[in-house]
């Protein structure tokens, strides 16, 4: 925006107007030559973005007295709060020139000052035969009394020594007095503090030298507006214009309906300020992201939060369009719509690469209520956190169901695994009239290893002899479990007889090579009962094939030992290990 104001500075100095502009932070930020023609002082000093209280400070230092220096400060914040306010040309002298200057807001920057040169005010009217002002007449000619009588504004004609000379009637009616005779001769300062006398209370006496101290430094400075206060919240405007001769034309404009507005207008404004300040600062601070899209989804805002949350700095993002946020299934997955969008989560995918879950909801701003084309608010949440304890809670809930169906100590299926598996095997087998082999396990002389090594060891056995059957048991459908103490089931669906007897030699040779410790003497060796049964003509279910397995293992236990036993409908039949 600042490139069509340099055009237009350019075009002030080809006609000798000198201008400088300013942005909200009363910083210089523009300015063109014809400004130091009538301000040699600023010329290689000042710089875009020099504070205007700098500026002020030199063009004080040229102008004040010794005396005056220690209120440089204090003229210095004076001069700014008449920079943020001023509304009106003024006139005033400077380095022998008189220069007129304006100064108008001007949106999205700032404001913008303008001088110009003028001619010095005109001289008064002088008695011809002296050629010198008679300021021991107090009153004006006729003609000039009857025009400024006229005027809807007081008039004061000021001497030298800053007595009054001359008031019109409105002047008289501005300050409450009756007749000019109470005023002309006296100083103005001395009839301001009379106005407020009566009117004092502890906290307006306080103010008293400060008001009378501010005004008397006003009136020194001749040609720059100033302004006071009256009791009653009334306010005056007070423009003086210097006459050659020294004399003084005090122009008094009563103001207090402008300054009734102003304060309303600087109250709401500091109210709109509060509230964008208070929406800024949660915005700011929050750990939330808040994102502003525009009708076509492109980002016009994103608060800074955005950094913590996925590494970007808010003006990566502006203007791009909403899937640039890098989300992993953006186009897809927030479909922007009227009203409140329903929250989802997602996996947002970080500017470092990482993938962060985000929740988000949408909801479509009011056209009558939209800011800076902003039409859609995205509020994102950052739930790694809670996703991270929900999986947490998975996994826990996870563990607990194998805990209820996995034995603890050897990894395998327990009873509860086992009957349900067994049961529908069964109902499978029937419908398809295949064979159901069962192994059922039984470590030999169990009690014996607790007993001698200690049931730390035997549970060592336990845990080698569940790993040599699971080894076994390859087929999705097979099922190895633990029966209860030291005894095992092996469930083996559509296996015949003679392929179930040979998975069980293979376990009986594997489980001959566990050793209990050390001495070679002292063998590891199991017991099998193995049954074989066909549920298409077999109506008694399959505890039938339990118990005959049972029976079985019974038989290889108390024949010997370390061997198969194989039962069948006629007979069991043992198979010895060589």
């Amino acid at each position: 925006m600042l490139s069509s104001f340099r055009f237009f500075a350019r075009l002030l100095d080809s006609i000798n107007i000198a201008t400088c502009f300013y942005d909200n932070n009363d910083q210089a930020v523009l300015w063109n030559r014809a400004f130091f023609k009538f301000f040699p002082e600023h010329a290689g000093h000042i710089y875009e973005g020099e504070p205007y209280s700098e500026n002020l400070r030199r063009f004080y230092v040229g102008r004040l007295e010794v005396d005056q220096m220690p209120n440089i400060d204090r003229y210095i914040d004076e001069g700014i709060a008449r920079h943020r306010s001023q509304f009106a040309p003024y006139t005033f002298s400077h380095r022998g020139n008189w220069i007129k200057v304006t100064s108008l807001p001007i949106p999205a920057i700032g404001r913008m000052r303008v001088w110009v040169q003028v001619a010095p005010p005109p001289q008064r009217e002088t008695d011809v035969a002296s050629g010198a002002p008679d300021q021991s007449q107090p009153s004006m000619a006729s003609a000039e009394a009857a025009l400024i009588n006229d005027l809807a504004d007081g008039i004061a004609l000021v001497g030298k020594d800053g007595r009054i000379l001359s008031t019109n009637g409105h002047f008289l009616q501005l300050y409450g007095f009756s007749d000019s005779q109470l005023v002309i001769g006296r100083s103005f300062s001395k009839l301001y503090e009379e106005l407020w006398t009566g009117h004092q209370t502890p906290k307006t006496e306080s103010l008293k030298l400060e008001r009378s101290r501010a005004l008397e430094e006003s009136i020194r400075f001749a040609g720059a507006p100033f302004e006071v206060a009256l009791p009653g919240e009334r306010w005056i405007r007070i423009a003086a214009q210097r006459a050659q001769d020294g004399t003084e034309y005090w122009l008094h404009t009563d103001i207090s309906l402008l300054k009734i507005r102003q304060k309303e207008s600087e109250a709401a404004e500091q109210r709109a300020r509060k509230s964008e300040a208070l929406y800024r600062l949660l915005a700011d601070y929050s750990g939330d992201v808040i994102v502003g899209l525009d009708a076509a989804s492109y980002v016009r805002y994103v608060s800074p939060s955005i950094y913590a949350m996925l590494g970007y700095q808010p003006d990566e993002l502006l203007r791009q369009p909403w899937y640039e946020l890098r989300l992993n299934d953006a186009e897809g997955a927030l479909n922007i719509d009227e009203g409140v969008h329903t929250p989802q989560a997602f996996q947002a995918l970080h500017k470092a690469g990482r993938a962060v879950w985000v929740e988000s909801s949408i909801r479509a701003v009011p056209d009558k209520n939209a800011i800076d084309e902003i039409r859609y608010v995205i509020h994102l949440r950052d739930i790694s956190l809670r996703k991270q304890v929900e999986m947490q809670l998975q996994r826990a809930n996870a563990d607990l169901a194998k805990l209820a169906t996995v034995d603890s100590l050897t990894g395998l299926a327990n009873r509860r695994i086992l009957d349900d598996t067994i049961d529908n095997e069964w109902r499978r087998a029937r419908r398809e009239r295949t064979p159901l082999s069962l192994l059922l396990i039984d470590i030999d002389n169990f009690k014996t290893i607790n007993d001698h090594y200690g049931h730390q060891v035997g549970d060592i056995c336990l845990v080698r002899l569940a790993a040599v059957l699971r080894n076994h048991c390859r087929r999705p459908a097979d099922l190895c479990a633990r029966y209860g103490g030291e005894e095992f089931i092996v469930v083996l669906p559509n296996t015949e007889q003679w392929q179930a007897e040979q998975i069980a030699k293979n376990m009986l040779l594997q489980a001959s090579q566990i050793r209990v410790d050390s001495d070679p003497n002292r063998l590891f060796s199991i017991s099998i009962g193995q049954a074989t049964i066909s549920p298409a003509t077999d109506e008694q279910g399959w505890r039938t094939l339990i118990h005959a397995a049972d029976e079985a293992l019974y038989v290889a236990k108390r024949t010997g030992k370390n061997r198969i036993v194989t039962a069948s409908a006629s007979e069991s039949r043992a198979v010895i290990l060589q």
